[in-house]
């Protein structure tokens, strides 16, 4: 599958201050594409001090600038939590200690914040 969206380099530490930033870059988008169903993907996460991070729709463009993606078609595991910050904080450290995604796709509601994450390694330890 292709997703296609716009881009942006985040950096990212242990403290996840990193979310401050993709609050910024999701309200920034929320503004451009008013109505619009948008999903945030996350790739190159593992072993870096940066990510690159798309807000935008899988199989389909956004009127404008554009990047685009392949990402694998299966293999994703699904988790959820309260759209709060501290909760999205401790889902990923949960998610982590499994493994490091490879890529992960974010989608929010009004009180509930999904991600889908790929491991490269099916989620076994290294």
């Amino acid at each position: 599958m292709k997703f296609f969206g716009q881009k942006r380099t985040i950096n990212v530490d242990e403290n996840y201050s990193q979310i401050i930033d993709l609050t910024n870059f999701w309200d920034e988008m929320r503004k451009k594409y008013p109505g619009e169903e948008l999903l945030g993907l996350g790739a190159n996460l593992s072993g870096s001090k940066t990510i690159d991070y798309y807000i935008g729709k899988i199989d389909e463009e956004l009127v404008g600038e554009s990047d685009s993606l392949e990402i694998p078609d299966d293999g994703w595991n699904e988790f959820s939590c309260k759209l709060d910050n501290k909760e999205i904080e401790k889902m990923y450290r949960k998610i982590y200690e499994q493994d490091s995604p490879d890529y992960e796709i974010e989608s929010m509601t009004e009180d509930t914040f999904t991600t889908k994450v790929h491991f490269a390694n099916n989620g076994e330890k290294r």
